[in-house]
């Protein structure tokens, strides 16, 4: 018992209990920690361990976020790039956004008080020796959020028929900062989207298959709670000849359930990028995005979206 208090951190005491069995006495010792990740600590050194089938080894860097994502301790979204810098950031870009939606005179501001602004912002964070970007600073406003997140773009795919056997008409990959990739797939979603018209009077009024606002938010949503720690694997947008499909990798965090989502209860895997899509009008915010895709499709077609975990 003293032993896991001493080299187990934080602090773990586990249940232990003395019980007789075919009259011999078994010890039962019992675990569960509510404060993960735990590491060991020996000789001045953390070193976390996880488990892989019968073995047990030491976590990768990359199993060690989801770690501490999963503990709900961080975000992704705040956890630092490596071999980044301020000089991956657009500066154009973040000038625009802090004009538009801060009211700050960014670009004048002293280099030393921008900085400040970006960490405090998320955008930025100190490693150990330097100033790095964060995750959602590279997603929102790198130069080329691709170099250091692959998987952080939207490919897309317009097939004949109803099958993704069918024909491919148009197929496009978008690698730009999350705003930029939202407005540029509604507008590629939207030329490619069937329009049918009626006469109203002496006119003729263009009718939606899909409202725009509904392709936006749904699109907005699989960028801004989709799971970033999946490597090799971006949101697929598939246009059928009867549907549009929007794959997000991933599944929804801290159990949150399809239920959950139509009645507008929401939980943020990536707060910091939610904050930033939110300000930019591309999202409904506040969990109403769904319920509001559900409505508008049902006074189109009489059918509620199918959503599927």
């Amino acid at each position: 018992m003293n032993k896991c208090r001493d080299v187990i951190k934080p602090e773990i005491i586990p249940f232990y209990e003395k019980v007789f069995v075919d009259g011999k006495t078994v010890v039962v010792l019992e675990v569960n920690g509510i404060d993960k990740p735990y590491y060991l600590f020996k000789n001045n050194k953390k070193t976390y361990y996880i488990r892989v089938g019968t073995t047990v080894r030491e976590a990768t860097r990359e199993e060690l976020r989801r770690l501490f994502q999963a503990s709900g301790s961080i975000h992704y979204d705040e956890n630092l790039v490596y071999n980044s810098s301020l000089e991956d950031i657009a500066t154009d870009k973040v000038t625009e956004y802090f004009e538009n939606f801060r009211g700050m005179a960014f670009e004048n501001l002293p280099e030393e008080e921008k900085e400040n602004i970006l960490i405090n912002s998320k955008i930025l964070t100190n490693g150990e020796d330097k100033i790095l970007c964060t995750v959602a600073g590279i997603l929102l406003f790198g130069k080329e959020p691709a170099k250091f997140l692959s998987q952080s773009g939207i490919m897309f795919a317009h097939f004949k028929g109803r099958e993704i056997s069918g024909e491919l008409i148009d197929r496009k990959e978008l690698n730009k900062t999350i705003a930029e990739n939202i407005r540029n797939i509604c507008e590629i979603i939207k030329l490619n989207l069937k329009h049918s018209s009626k006469i109203e009077g002496l006119e003729r009024v263009e009718k939606e298959e899909i409202p725009e606002r509904v392709i936006r938010e749904a699109i907005a949503n699989a960028c801004i709670h989709r799971d970033y720690t999946i490597y090799g694997a971006k949101i697929r947008v598939f246009m059928f000849e009867d549907r549009l499909e929007i794959r997000s990798p991933g599944i929804p965090p801290n159990t949150v359930t399809v239920d959950n989502m139509k009645t507008g209860i929401s939980v943020y895997r990536n707060p910091v990028i939610v904050k930033f899509i939110n300000d930019y009008h591309l999202a409904e915010g506040m969990g109403r995005g769904i319920p509001m895709i559900i409505r508008e499709m049902k006074k189109i077609s009489g059918k509620e979206p199918k959503i599927e975990i």
